[in-house]
């Protein structure tokens, strides 16, 4: 797992000439607990490593401990970066704030993903940090138990497509949650996918009208007008050239009549909730027609 979040990451610090590297023990034994999630998190503290260090290094170090039948794993992604504050540390991992609003201006972003990190975290009864000095670099970790379990060998997986960072994908997310909002755009942000945003169906069905996209997602329960209406209505269009622009539901409705549903009212595909963050890639490169590599 963070091998893969690591090589996803990989590029961008490359391109920002640093030095991307993760230390882990040879032995760590298998643990059952929510993986999706736990790549969220730390796609976040990597994401932020990267954007915050002009210089340096960005190391992901994993620890684990045997308790009996469980497992406490650490993990920490320490930077060479620009560091925070002591007097904003308290607010790093708080909702709609960002430790400085200078470097939210300077570097983008509105501090959502650590929010949304920490609370994922707390929910699996974990814990989560920062220790970091101004000008210094930063030390985000988490600490989650959990327990031992055997490895079933599986089938050589399907190669991950992930979209092509040379070339630019712009993308519409229609989506009434801020929170889901900002939590897409923290796993496409490290592969240069630019995007536009709507919140709700109407402002949907008026953004393709009046712009050019390479792929729409979709939520799907909204207020006002619903998502399914809007891909209707987007379809309606035969005027215009977006009409046919990809369009894939991304919603907590998974049962086969609700996914049928979403096909028949026009989408092209469908993305279950929680997102999966190389599922997600796989379907932007996809659906975009811009695949360019490919992560086991």
């Amino acid at each position: 797992m963070v091998a893969s979040c690591a090589a996803l990451i990989e590029d961008q610090a490359r391109t920002k000439g640093l030095t991307l590297d993760v230390v882990a023990p040879d032995d760590l034994r298998a643990m059952q607990a929510d993986a999706p999630r736990l790549i969220r998190v730390l796609l976040n503290f990597l994401s932020n490593a990267v954007k915050f260090t002009n210089n340096g290094y960005v190391t992901v170090t994993v620890e684990q401990t045997l308790e009996g039948e469980d497992g406490l794993l650490h993990i920490e992604v320490r930077d060479t970066g620009i560091g925070i504050a002591d007097h904003q540390l308290n607010g790093v991992f708080d909702r709609f704030s960002q430790a400085d609003a200078a470097v939210s201006r300077r570097f983008g972003g509105t501090g959502l993903g650590l929010a949304i990190s920490r609370r994922i975290i707390e929910q699996m009864g974990g814990e989560i940090g920062v220790d970091s000095r101004d000008g210094e670099g930063s030390r985000f970790w988490f600490e989650i138990r959990a327990p031992l379990c055997e490895l079933v060998p599986e089938p050589p997986a399907d190669e991950t497509a992930i979209p092509d960072p040379g070339r630019a994908v712009c993308l519409l997310l229609v989506e009434d949650n801020a929170v889901n909002r900002e939590l897409v755009r923290t796993m496409l942000e490290p592969f240069g996918i630019s995007g536009e945003t709507a919140n709700d169906g109407a402002a949907g069905v008026e953004a393709v009208r009046q712009g050019r996209y390479d792929l729409v997602l979709m939520d799907i329960q909204m207020p006002g007008m619903d998502g399914l209406t809007a891909t209707r209505r987007i379809r309606a269009m035969t005027d215009f050239a977006g009409s046919r622009t990809p369009i894939v539901a991304m919603t907590a409705n998974v049962l086969p009549e609700q996914i049928a549903n979403c096909l028949a009212a026009g989408m092209d595909d469908h993305l279950g909730k929680p997102i999966n963050p190389p599922r997600l890639l796989e379907t932007v490169a996809r659906w975009s027609g811009q695949t360019h590599a490919h992560v086991g």
